[in-house]
């Protein structure tokens, strides 16, 4: 089966997978499946209520 390259899997265990082009133990490049990091998704940030919220940001701390 061929697969595009780039291609993301998540395992039922939960590992992420990618599949690209990488070197095998014998040190030759081939196609395969390899870990990858999970892709982080940015949380909304939640709507401003007013103008001087939006021009004026939150206090800093001491």
């Amino acid at each position: 089966m061929e697969y595009e390259l780039d291609a993301r899997w998540v395992c039922e265990c939960g590992d992420n997978y990618v599949f690209h082009e990488g070197f095998n133990r014998a040190g030759f490049k081939e196609l395969n499946w390899y870990r990858a990091a999970p892709i982080v998704v940015p949380e909304q940030r939640k709507a401003h209520r007013s103008l001087r919220d939006r021009l004026i940001g939150p206090r800093k701390g001491d």
